[in-house]
């Protein structure tokens, strides 16, 4: 899974038991493949998150210290201002309500805080490295535009080709 460009990823919680915890497995797991960068504070997140920003793990409940006032409304800004980053929520709260209402807002996941919650996040991380939008930027060092343009070129064209042979 070697690669040049390694997966930029932010961990985004205010309990620092987590996040030490959470970043320890994921670069043991990934080892230079991703880069993390830990926030405890909102306001310090969204001034660093930029367009290479890969994936945000984002606790739901991150509380209002200064910045959004928690972690859906950090989303929303997220998915505004960066609508190809990602974003996973990590909470204990299992309320169907609130995991809808996360999705609906741009979560591209949400993954409850229990036993198995870092293998989860370990499963989404690995999925990141597979798609094929990454694999053409990491293997031909093409910038996103143009590895969507490609991709959705060769669709295209599988679909063309496809309505020809009916």
């Amino acid at each position: 899974m070697e690669n040049n460009n390694p997966l930029n990823v932010f961990i985004a919680d205010e309990d620092k038991i987590i996040t030490t915890a959470l970043k320890d497995d994921l670069k043991k797991q990934f080892g230079s493949n991703i880069n993390i960068t830990v926030f405890n504070e909102a306001k310090a997140c969204l001034e660093k998150i930029d367009d290479n920003t890969h994936l945000v793990i984002l606790a739901y409940d991150f509380k209002k210290k200064t910045g959004p006032a928690n972690g859906l409304e950090l989303l929303k800004i997220i998915k505004k201002t960066h609508p190809l980053t990602e974003v996973v929520i990590h909470s204990s709260n299992d309320d169907m309500r609130v995991i809808l209402r996360s999705i609906r807002a741009g979560a591209k996941g949400y993954v409850v805080k229990e036993t198995d919650s870092f293998s989860r996040i370990r499963g989404i991380v690995r999925r990141r490295f597979t798609e094929p939008i990454r694999k053409i930027i990491t293997e031909f060092g093409v910038n996103k535009f143009v590895a969507v343009f490609l991709i959705t070129f060769i669709l295209i064209g599988i679909i063309t080709w496809i309505a020809i042979k009916r």
